[in-house]
């Protein structure tokens, strides 16, 4: 009941090796070591019953004689029942980082995995249908892999973390205390190693990798949604962190291939707490309209959310925003009747007193653009919308 690695390497290639033995000494090794390097799925696999045993299981993965790379999970608090599997392989990528593991869809914002080591590793737990084991975890990658990372991490004062992939198409903002460490050299001279330490896993399935420390993956994205409301969209999103925020963006596209800017939302900069952010789109295309989320760093760095759709069925009422209004310009949104058609827009104060005259052809955008020549004392202001078959009146407050 013993694997032992007395020399040279055993490729995994697209197989799972099981371990059904829960000891630590059910792998044992001098030299030799596993190869799991498959860089698509199936990936090559080691699934061991850890079951309720603590201390240091050695998953001894290796890309060739010279380069050793384990993977160790030291239990410190033993999981149940006897029958939990911890499911671990590996494999390196080039410079981009790609291809990205199943189920992940991005690096969040990093310059083309710009400060993004060149590995991944997946776990995978199943059985622990009573409790999850709590562990140390460590990471080890060849120094060859870590080259790449922008800025290249030379002592452990600017050190690589560990991150991980939410479910909930994210990454996990890095584990910071205890404080994560990183060494160069160890195992090997051609080695380097992060230790993540006492991280209990709560989700089924997971894919990590190593990202410069002063550099993480951004934002931690709750959720991001897109309602139709009569004739416009509600758009509302949440996170559970920020780290360096500078700004949101709401893009939206009528084909969900070429998107364009609708509105720049204030980020929180950085921030450990839930935030909630809302805003409306009184411009949707008629029918079905994708959105996504735009989140850009101080530093420039940007990362996209997930595309939603929404069905709008059509407008049916004139709408002027924005309402309060700066002063200086607003835009007049009608329907799609008044396309090609003259409209004159005036607007005056609640004394009658006349600030603004305008006729205008409604383009096929069935909107109208009003910047006034200076900019309107604050107050309450009344806009007229005229055209051969109706008169609009609506309210507007200039702040």
């Amino acid at each position: 009941n013993t694997l032992t690695h007395t020399l040279g390497e055993l490729d995994l290639n697209s197989n799972v090796l099981n371990i059904t033995r829960s000891a630590l000494a059910a792998i044992a090794r001098t030299s030799g070591y596993l190869k799991s390097e498959n860089t698509t799925a199936p990936y090559g696999s080691l699934n061991w019953t850890t079951g309720t045993v603590a201390g240091a299981f050695v998953f001894p993965f290796g890309k060739s004689s010279t380069e050793y790379i384990p993977f160790t999970y030291n239990i410190t608090g033993a999981g149940a029942p006897a029958t939990g599997t911890l499911t671990i392989s590996t494999y390196p990528t080039p410079s981009n980082n790609l291809p990205l593991p199943t189920s992940v869809n991005n690096l969040n914002g990093t310059s083309g995995g710009a400060s993004v080591a060149d590995r991944f590793w997946t776990l995978t737990f199943a059985n622990y249908t009573t409790t999850r084991p709590t562990a140390t975890m460590t990471f080890t990658i060849l120094n060859s892999e870590v080259s790449s990372v922008t800025p290249v991490p030379s002592d452990p004062l600017d050190e690589l973390v560990a991150q991980r992939w939410n479910p909930s198409n994210y990454w996990d903002n890095a584990v910071a205390s205890p404080a994560q460490v990183y060494t160069v050299g160890i195992p090997s001279a051609n080695t380097s190693q992060v230790v993540l330490s006492s991280f209990q896993n709560n989700n089924t399935y997971e894919a990590w990798t190593l990202t410069n420390s002063t550099v993480p993956l951004p934002i931690e994205l709750i959720s991001f949604a897109a309602e139709a409301n009569g004739d416009y969209v509600a758009l509302r999103w949440k996170t559970a962190s920020e780290l360096n925020n500078d700004f949101f963006t709401i893009e939206r596209s009528a084909t969900g291939e070429k998107f364009e800017e609708v509105v720049i939302v204030r980020g929180a900069g950085t921030k450990s707490t839930e935030s909630a952010y809302a805003v409306n789109d009184f411009t949707p295309t008629n029918g079905i309209s994708y959105y996504r989320l735009k989140q850009t760093d101080f530093d420039g760095r940007f990362s996209y959310s997930k595309v939603v759709s929404v069905e709008v069925e059509g407008q049916t009422s004139w709408r002027v925003y924005p309402n309060p209004v700066s002063g200086t310009n607003l835009t007049i949104k009608l329907t799609k009747n008044e396309i090609g058609k003259e409209v004159l827009i005036r607007f005056q104060n609640i004394n009658g007193q006349q600030f603004f005259s305008q006729s205008s052809v409604v383009g096929n955008a069935a909107t109208v653009e009003v910047e006034f020549s200076q900019e309107l004392p604050s107050g309450l202001y009344f806009v007229s919308i005229i055209t051969n078959e109706k008169v609009v009146n609506a309210k507007v407050i200039v702040k």
